[in-house]
Parts: C-alpha cells; sequence; structure tokens
C-alpha cells in the first residue's frame, strides 16, 4: 500500500519484501549495476553482427542484380579497329532501356512472372525454342537483362585490347568473330510477353564502349540472309550450314578490308543450290518436336578441294574442305594446297564453328583450331603463346553471342 493513500502499490514487477531487503531488491548495488550493463554486451555484439549480416547479404545481393543489369554510361575509348565492312556504323543506344533506372522493377516482374518454373527452356513464337539461364544466362542475355557489368566490361576490353597489341607487334591480325546468337537474329520469333523489357545486349554495349576492339558484328548480315533462308531452325541453337556460309562471306570481305594484299583471293564460297534436309532438333529431350523440320543446306557449285586433316593424337586423313570439325576432335590442323589464299589462321572457336570451318579449310592454306574455353576458366587456353608457336596471319576468335557472358581469364 502506498503511504497516506490508502490505495493499492505501483507493482514493480517483482515480490514486495519487507524494511532494507526491500531497498536493496529495488535499489541495486553498484556492483550489481555494472553487471547488468555488462551482461547486455554479448547481446549487442550479437544485434550488431546481425545487422551487418544482413546488410552484407543486401549489398551482396544489390551487386549480383547490379551484373545483370549495369551497362556502362558513355565511350571508353574511340576509333574502329576495323574496317566498316566488318561491322556497320553503331547506333545510338536507345535512351529508354527496360532493365535500368525506374523500368528495371517492373522488367524484372515480368520475367520472373513468365519464366518461372521454366524447364531449361523457353518457348517462343512460331515454334521457336531458347535456352533459358542454365545456358550462360542465354535467355537474359537475349533480353538484355544479363549484361557485363562496368567492371567485366573493363577487364574484357584489358585482355583483348592487350592480346590484340602483342600480336600486332609480331605482325598477326585480330579478329573477333561473334556469331549472333538466334534471338538476335531472330528477335521477332521471342514471346509476346517479352515485347516491352527487350534492351540493349552485351554486344550493343561492348561496341559502344569500345569501339576500337576488333569485333565483327554481323546481326544485319544475318537478319539480311535469313530472308532467302533459314540461319537459325526453330529447335536448334547453332546456326545453320548456310548461316555458315554467309559468316564465311562477311569474314572473307572483313580481312580483304583489313589487308587487301595479305588476304587476296579470300571469296565467298560458290553455292549453286540448296538440299532440303531434316533439321537438327537439340530440344528433343524437352519434349519439343517439329512435324516438318527442314534445313536448307547448301549445295556446292563444284566439289570442295581436298585437304589434309591432322587430329590431336597424330592421325592424318584426306577429307573435302567442307568436313565439319566437331568441337571433341580439337586441337586439329587442316592444309590445304589448293586454298582461295596463302593465307594461314589460327582460330580459337566453340561448336558453331562446325558451321563455318567449310570457309575457313576452303580459304586457309593451314588453319590450326583449338577451342577457346572461355566458358571453361579453368582450361583457360593462352591465345598469345599458342599464336607464337604457329606464327599465324591472323588469329580468329570465334564466339558463340552467349560466350560474351564470360570475362576472358587471361590477360595479355
Amino acid at each position: 500500500m502506498t503511504a497516506g493513500t490508502g490505495g493499492p502499490a505501483e507493482h514493480s514487477g517483482l515480490r514486495d519484501a519487507p524494511g532494507d531487503l526491500a531497498e536493496r531488491v529495488h535499489a541495486p548495488s553498484a556492483l550489481r549495476r555494472w553487471w547488468r550493463r555488462w551482461s547486455l554486451v554479448p547481446l549487442c555484439v550479437l544485434m550488431v553482427a546481425v545487422i551487418a549480416a544482413t546488410v552484407a547479404g543486401f549489398v551482396a545481393r544489390e551487386r549480383i542484380a547490379q551484373a545483370l543489369v549495369e551497362a556502362p554510361v558513355e565511350s571508353a575509348t574511340s576509333g574502329d579497329s576495323l574496317p566498316g565492312g566488318c561491322a556497320p556504323p553503331l547506333a545510338a543506344l536507345p535512351a529508354h532501356q527496360p532493365w535500368l533506372g525506374q523500368a528495371r522493377s517492373t522488367s524484372e516482374s515480368t520475367y520472373r512472372l513468365n519464366s518461372a518454373g521454366a524447364p531449361g527452356v523457353i518457348e517462343g513464337a512460331d515454334g521457336f525454342v531458347f535456352w533459358a539461364d542454365e545456358q550462360a544466362n542465354n535467355f537474359s542475355q537475349a533480353i538484355g537483362r544479363r549484361v557485363l557489368s562496368q567492371e567485366e566490361m573493363d577487364a574484357w576490353y584489358g585482355a583483348m585490347s592487350s592480346l590484340r597489341d602483342r600480336l600486332d607487334e609480331q605482325g598477326i591480325d585480330l579478329v573477333i568473330q561473334v556469331v549472333p546468337a538466334k534471338w538476335s537474329v531472330y528477335p521477332d520469333k521471342l514471346p509476346a510477353w517479352t515485347n516491352n523489357i527487350v534492351g540493349s545486349t552485351t554486344l550493343d554495349y561492348l561496341r559502344y564502349a569500345h569501339p576500337d576492339l576488333p569485333v565483327m558484328d554481323m546481326r544485319e548480315r544475318l537478319r539480311a540472309a535469313a530472308e532467302e533462308q533459314s540461319v537459325y531452325t526453330p529447335l536448334n541453337s547453332h546456326w545453320t550450314d548456310f548461316g555458315g556460309t554467309v559468316g564465311w562471306q562477311a569474314l572473307a570481305e572483313c580481312l580483304t578490308a583489313v589487308d587487301p594484299e595479305r588476304y587476296a583471293g579470300l571469296a565467298p564460297l560458290d553455292i549453286s543450290g540448296f538440299d532440303l534436309q531434316p533439321a537438327s532438333n537439340e530440344f528433343e529431350s524437352f519434349g519439343y518436336t517439329d512435324d516438318d523440320p527442314i534445313d536448307a543446306v547448301p549445295v556446292w557449285a563444284a566439289p570442295p578441294p581436298e585437304m589434309q586433316l591432322t587430329m590431336a593424337d597424330g592421325t592424318v586423313a584426306s577429307e573435302p574442305t567442307d568436313r565439319p570439325v566437331d568441337m571433341l576432335e580439337l586441337p586439329v590442323t587442316t592444309e590445304n594446297p589448293s586454298a582461295q589464299s596463302a593465307a594461314t589462321a589460327l582460330i580459337f572457336r566453340d561448336s558453331q564453328g562446325d558451321s563455318i570451318a567449310a570457309g575457313w579449310q576452303a580459304g586457309f592454306t593451314t588453319t590450326w583450331q583449338y577451342p577457346h574455353n572461355l566458358d571453361k576458366p579453368e582450361q583457360a587456353v593462352d591465345y598469345f603463346s599458342v599464336a607464337l608457336e604457329h606464327e599465324p596471319d591472323v588469329v580468329i576468335i570465334e564466339l558463340t553471342e552467349r560466350h560474351l557472358n564470360f570475362v576472358p581469364p587471361i590477360t595479355y
């Protein structure tokens, strides 16, 4: 009870104690007060650690997210490394980018809503099927959701510009032949839900930021060729043999513009017509079939010449120059005494090289073909050291567009 009021006492949360014992309970000693304060230290430390971990996790997630959408804001270098015939003039990037600024969250919601649960592939229009992101962030690259960050872009430039400069000191040219992806050649075949969320891609930003890199841009040429025959079929991510011949023509014209004397004689392959054959289905295991899969395979105007093909195990065979060389067979050497030109080429390539090999092997007296391994950094290839070994006229790095997802692991 409170003295003089007769009312109820204010409850302390502790049971009342008589006399000085109660005073000691409600007024702790200095030692007890000290102990209570310091006993909270571990709890405070734990709370700080939790907050720090939360912040660190947020920052990490933001960095991962930014790796999907960051893009260079202005050109870092100037001047073209290759003649205009190797790449069309670069148009200004669109002012509106669905993966930058305030538009990003809306685009991300649309992407997640429509891609959730995708079994490794994304269905497009008119029977077209595209790899999802399990393959080098393929679909995110297709719509501009994944592009190289500024840091990655600078690393890409550092590796390739230093390689170019060191090769130039040896009198060797460098050409980076990017094979446009199916989604670059047939953007109208992307699913309808992407209509408002397709932005600029890594190839756009790479050319914009570093126009002095010797990068071929064949997208317009392949789109024009697609009006004549299929350069990609709906159920395969590799360009067709016809697409490969278009790619060879682009390369031959590019190199001739680089050095008309060194690459004299390089020319398109002479095609007399097309043989309609069943197209290869890369997505059959996902349940996709086509009742009438047709691939227009080029028919040569004259039989291809013979070449000497030396396999990795030293086996030597005589083969026609249109014989495709599979990735699993690399490295190989081809020698063609009746080649279009006297030039030699060291080629670092991926599986897109199967369809353009007919041009390489007909055009160059000698080719040395190796995997580029950009997608396998643990098996990185030192391009410069291999070039010193073979002393070619040109080093060609042929890579499918989605492999721009990977930063070269070696800086020269």
